[in-house]
């Protein structure tokens, strides 16, 4: 099945269990303005609502991933706008890192700001060779937001994380690899490919049990050992209660390779 939406500053299509939503300003390197962050908001919801989904895939149109909010909206935007575009920003952005399939981050180019938090919203980050990384907020006198304070110290460290975002001084994709804040690196030329591979193999995978995962290790940091015991006494047998799990077991039987339905 194959269904394309209608906005106006990102696509979002889905087909055979695999939704792709592009950021779609290419000439503003894809900056969130109201409305662009308005229909992420809204794009995310509708994620969430539609059960047959496997994999989600975010990128960018054009050389950018997401420069961060738009400066020349800021001019003319007032407190109370500027609030409720932190509001949606927020929600998209916390319904995205939950979905309980794998996100792939596809950072083709800038990640800047509000967009590099974005993209560190991922499960999966692949980054072109080409692209550039910048907790750049502190340039245009603003704080971390959707989920900058939140990602950075899990991912890199406390102390790495506020050098990076003090700073604001950009990196690239090698420097962020090395990090630890991306999953890999890819030439320019194979970029698409290789996130066409992973998608592909994440699509095909056991959706529900690692969706459970997924939910398992986002909260790993905030439990103690004894903690993290209970909830996957909790949660992976529903794993094991799976169509899935079935067919892995109904295939290994048989010495044959597993095909997943999600279910």
């Amino acid at each position: 099945m194959s269904s394309a939406y209608e906005f106006q500053t990102i696509t979002l299509d889905v087909e055979d269990g695999i939704a792709r939503l592009t950021l779609n300003r290419p000439n503003r390197l894809n900056a969130l303005n109201f409305a662009l962050i308005k229909e992420l908001d809204q794009a995310a919801s509708i994620i969430q609502d539609i059960n047959d989904i496997r994999v989600l895939v975010i990128t960018g149109a054009g050389r950018a991933f997401c420069a961060g909010g738009d400066v020349k909206e800021m001019e003319t935007t007032t407190q109370e706008q500027n609030q409720e575009a932190l509001r949606l920003a927020s929600r998209a952005l916390y319904n995205i890192a939950n979905i309980e399939v794998p996100v792939i981050t596809a950072v083709n180019g800038y990640a800047f700001g509000a967009g590099f938090s974005l993209a560190l919203a991922g499960d999966i980050i692949i980054a072109s060779d080409q692209a550039k990384f910048s907790a750049a907020f502190v340039k245009v006198g603003l704080a971390p937001e959707m989920g900058g304070t939140h990602f950075l110290p899990r991912l890199i460290g406390l102390a790495k994380a506020k050098e990076l975002v003090f700073s604001g001084r950009t990196i690239d994709a090698h420097a962020a690899y090395n990090l630890g804040l991306i999953s890999s690196v890819v030439g320019f030329e194979e970029f698409n490919q290789v996130v066409e591979k992973e998608v592909k193999k994440l699509s095909q995978a056991p959706t529900k049990a690692l969706g459970i995962a997924k939910k398992l290790l986002n909260h790993s940091l905030e439990r103690d050992l004894k903690t993290s015991l209970i909830y996957e006494q909790v949660y992976c047998p529903r794993a094991a209660q799976t169509k899935d799990h079935e067919e892995a077991v109904r295939a290994f039987k048989e010495k044959r390779e597993p095909v997943f339905t999600g279910n």
